[in-house]
């Protein structure tokens, strides 16, 4: 019983009490207050009284402050003496319910509460001089109880919570306090309620944080999707099946079902799904991490792979990549990208994000080393193969040695990037072939436009169609394969790529050779085949 609840009781009372009387107050639920209440500025003492005999010791004490026994005995078990010292002889029963339905405006209640009296006591405490909003159709239902009981008692908004929002509740570092700070009585009708709502999975995460794992049960279940499988030799499912009964310290020794297995799972892959949109990825990296060391402890790290977000499963994925792309195998090597791609924790994480990107350029790489390649028969044609083919190759090869990757794939790696760059070579001797001959027959073909000649075919075309002028930006040095790079982001920026109407491709410059700055841009500046430096360039450019 709270202290408002007996002050509600007694009020009416205490002006009508003769010296020496007690009220006595019939109650199953215990006094939850202090040893004395005050009512109009006058101090009453307050009892708890479990039995007759703790009644007699009360009432035989100093009677020169009034007092207020509360007690769950009925009347007809206390003696005449007892009763003879009580207000109008008789205990006064509190219906909690009663005044909890007046402060809802409610004119009927759910019969499934009459019985639980803890429950509305709870209520009136949370609500505490706050106004609640009136009883739909003047009903006070279980659910606008529980709403008021959950929301000040655990610090969760829905009077139905579901999964995540458990695991969410479960993981603060207030949840096991005010656990604990329930009574016993109410503490199991919250049990029921939960499991009323979410099943059995909602008895046993409760289990956890009174076993002193609810902080991690996003962990947990996280862990759990590494064991949500069906191995085909019976070694591994002895193996996994031992792993499994390993969880059961965590949950108060109670097993936990494929049902509850998967539904857990389910809700902590969800949650974090739902934060690395929020953008809260250092909290899921910290709970991922606690989920490795959770199957390592209950020896399942080689389950991990089966996990859709497990740092170390996808570590093992990389690990079976790097011996399928070594094997050769164009359709194992399908399967197991595949396995790196469908990587949950791979779409979201950075880092993990990069190992993924690396991995697909391995297989288009792998691809294109099992290609015939038509060889070109004009610079032209071997522009036109650099563009569209071989620089997305060079960007891709030099991609491939950019990350920290385990030693198995950094292996596979640099075994693939050394093939590819073979035949790269193979292709740019025949480049230099094409381009001395073109250079000798002074043809550079139809769409390979000599560095000399691009302000004159290029920019001043634009230039005449642009009243605002144009602005050109010579980036020295910088290669197709760079630019394939770059061109993503500069998309990103608000930069847009022209390129001529109904032509394959873009075409591209020609340095002038030797391929070095003072001959290339001086020639680019100044409309001819010169050499020089920057001053050059700007001279002939302001017409000097």
């Amino acid at each position: 019983m709270i202290e408002s609840l007996l002050i509600s009781q007694v009020e009416p009372l205490r002006s009508k009490v003769k010296p020496g009387e007690v009220i006595g107050i019939f109650s199953t639920s215990r006094w939850q207050g202090g040893e004395t209440v005050t009512l109009a500025q006058e101090t009453w003492r307050v009892a708890q009284c479990d039995s007759v005999l703790a009644l007699r010791d009360r009432l035989s004490e100093d009677a020169s402050s009034p007092l207020i026994v509360v007690t769950p005995r009925d009347i007809t078990e206390v003696g005449d003496d007892v009763r003879a010292r009580l207000h109008k002889q008789r205990l006064f029963a509190v219906d909690p319910w009663t005044l909890l339905m007046a402060r809802f405006k409610a004119r009927l209640l759910d019969p499934a509460l009459r019985l639980q009296p803890e429950l509305a006591e709870a209520a009136l405490e949370a609500l505490e001089q706050s106004a609640p909003n009136p009883a739909p159709s003047g009903v006070l239902t279980p659910e606008a109880v529980w709403q008021v009981v959950i929301s000040h008692r655990l610090g969760m908004e829905s009077a139905h919570p579901d999964v995540q929002e458990l695991l969410e509740w479960l993981v603060t570092d207030s949840a096991s306090a005010r656990w604990q700070l329930l009574d016993e009585t109410l503490r199991g009708r919250l049990r029921a309620w939960l499991v009323l709502n979410q099943g059995e999975i909602a008895s046993l995460l409760i289990q956890s944080l009174e076993s002193g794992f609810g902080t991690e049960a996003l962990a947990l279940g996280l862990a759990l999707g590494a064991l949500r499988q069906e191995p085909a030799d019976a070694p591994s499912r002895v193996a996994l099946g031992t792993a499994q009964g390993r969880l059961e310290r965590y949950t108060g020794n109670q097993p936990v079902k494929a049902t509850i297995i998967r539904q857990w799972n389910e809700a902590s892959e969800q949650w974090a799904t739902r934060l690395c949109g929020l953008g809260r990825e250092n909290e899921v990296r910290d709970e991922l991490a606690q989920a490795d060391r959770i199957l390592e402890a209950i020896g399942a790290s080689q389950y991990a792979a089966a996990s859709k977000w497990s740092p170390l499963g996808f570590q093992q994925r990389l690990i079976d990549f790097a011996a399928a792309l070594n094997r050769g195998d164009a359709a194992q090597l399908k399967n197991a990208f595949a396995a790196v791609s469908f990587h949950e924790a791979a779409r979201h994480l950075e880092e993990m994000r990069g190992r993924r990107d690396r991995a697909e350029m391995a297989v288009r790489l792998f691809r294109w080393l099992n290609t015939t390649a038509k060889p070109a028969e004009n610079l032209d044609s071997a522009v036109e193969q650099y563009l569209s083919d071989s620089s997305w190759v060079d960007w891709a090869r030099h991609r491939l040695l950019a990350g920290d990757e385990p030693e198995a794939l950094s292996r596979s790696y640099r075994r693939l990037f050394d093939l590819v760059t073979d035949r790269r070579e193979r292709e740019n001797r025949e480049f230099a072939a094409l381009l001395a001959a073109a250079t000798l027959a002074d043809q550079t073909g139809s769409k390979t436009i000599p560095v000399e000649n691009v302000l004159a075919r290029v920019v001043a075309p634009l230039a005449r169609k642009v009243p605002a002028g144009v602005l050109i930006i010579v980036m020295d040095g910088m290669s197709w394969a760079v630019l394939r790079e770059l061109s993503p982001d500069l998309s990103k920026h608000g930069w847009l790529e022209w390129a001529p109407v109904n032509e394959l491709f873009a075409g591209c410059a020609l340095s002038a050779l030797p391929s070095i700055t003072s001959f290339s841009r001086a020639s680019l500046l100044c409309g001819s085949l010169v050499s020089g430096g920057a001053g050059l360039g700007k001279a002939r450019l302001r017409g000097t």
